[in-house]
């Protein structure tokens, strides 16, 4: 078998990975394993403990750990594929999905990195100040219908919910940063784990590819289309990027100019203090390298 499918599975509802799961037993290829790594101390989830168990090549892990970092650097060593393909837990896929990926990797056999389209899947009406650029922080990817190559036509950067990296590049450069990502202890919504992990890939003379036939929908949850959680997530992106190091955040045209105009688009331009809110973005950014955050 050439892919495994890993899915870490944390204190989210847990109709969507059901759900996932009844998909990936309806696959028209089913030539791949799959891994779901369940990461809340809440104990065995029974239900999917007996799916795995009664088909073969799934695996369920329980594993509690300090954030997603760790819990896909555990699937790494688990799988014994090629290539590993790093799903959210909250995603829909099409019954020709495997088959769409296990084509994607005969096609691009030279990639180490192969990154899918995400495109959102609204549980509530779409707000009307949530624009485009700020979709991306929803964790969206949609480079268009053409495939890339790394740093043609925007695709700089994608997101952990869809995308697919050999094992032995992933191991070779030392998996991801515990650093980065969500983790399992606070409500933090740190992220840049796999594009720190994708820039040192590239730099080292890595292919990367996006690829709009691997197409996962990712569900938006009611919360995350209110401004108050959207303006946190461009918060941590923020201190995201500033944790990844001066050399990466260096590279960035300007951090102030790319926070101002994402909370503009949020809020009013007269109903929002940008200097309190840049202050705060600040204060995070030294508290986490502190470790008190």
């Amino acid at each position: 078998m050439k892919v495994t499918f890993c899915i870490s599975v944390g204190g989210v509802d847990r109709k969507y990975v059901y759900n996932l799961v009844e998909k990936f037993k309806s696959q028209t290829n089913k030539n791949f394993k799959l891994i779901l790594q369940d990461n809340d101390d809440s104990g065995v989830d029974q239900r999917l403990f007996n799916e795995c168990n009664s088909i073969e090549n799934y695996l369920y892990d329980k594993f509690v750990c300090t954030g997603l970092s760790e819990s896909r650097n555990r699937c790494a060593l688990l799988a014994d594929t090629d290539y590993i393909h790093y799903l959210d837990d909250d995603i829909e896929i099409k019954e020709d999905f495997s088959a769409s990926v296990l084509n994607s990797l005969s096609e691009n056999d030279t990639a180490l990195v192969i990154s899918g389209k995400t495109l959102p899947k609204w549980e509530s009406d779409r707000p009307d100040w949530l624009s485009d650029n700020i979709l991306q922080m929803l964790s969206i990817v949609d480079f268009g219908a053409s495939k890339l190559k790394f740093k043609e036509k925007g695709f700089s950067w994608l997101a952990g919910v869809n995308f697919i990296v050999k094992r032995d590049a992933l191991l070779n450069f030392g998996g991801f940063p515990l650093r980065l990502g969500r983790s399992c202890f606070d409500k933090s919504l740190l992220s840049n784990e796999e594009n720190f992990l994708v820039q040192n890939i590239w730099k080292n003379g890595g292919e990367i590819i996006y690829d709009p036939n691997v197409l996962v929908e990712h569900y938006i949850k009611e919360y995350q289309t209110t401004r108050d959680w959207v303006s946190k997530r461009v918060a941590w992106q923020a201190v995201s990027d500033f944790l990844s190091g001066e050399e990466w955040y260096s590279e960035l045209e300007n951090e102030e100019v790319l926070i101002k105009d994402s909370c503009f688009s949020i809020y009013n331009q007269e109903d929002f203090n940008f200097e309190n809110y840049l202050t705060k973005v600040k204060f995070l950014c030294y508290k986490m390298l502190e470790g008190k955050v």
